[in-house]
């Protein structure tokens, strides 16, 4: 199963919440957050060393199983399957935003 980089944060910021949780109970130092404390950490490592975008090109084409796009005004990823278009609506802002103002992953 591969996991998104969205993916893998929403998890990380999850695991944030029970962190909170244990550190209300006063159970900040058992072995379960201290696992779940180093877990987080190496989540966010590696979202931010795989997280590489590149800007959206005339020869940008989608792969077979979609290509991830981030809105550049609120970040926001989407998957197309194709780039058969000239400007789409963002899922997360709601504004239209021109094909090739948006980014794509690597």
């Amino acid at each position: 199963m591969k996991l998104t980089n969205h993916e893998l944060e929403l998890l990380a910021d999850s695991i944030s919440w029970e962190l909170d949780f244990m550190q209300s109970k006063g159970w900040h130092t058992s072995h379960r957050a201290k696992t779940l404390q180093a877990l987080q950490k190496r989540m966010y490592a590696f979202v931010a060393s795989e997280q590489s975008w590149k800007p959206v090109t005339r020869s940008t084409r989608a792969r077979a199983s979609g290509t991830l796009i981030k809105c550049p005004h609120c970040e926001h990823e989407n998957r197309v399957y194709h780039f058969s278009w000239g400007a789409i609506t963002c899922q997360g802002c709601e504004r239209m935003v021109d094909k090739y103002a948006f980014t794509q992953e690597v």
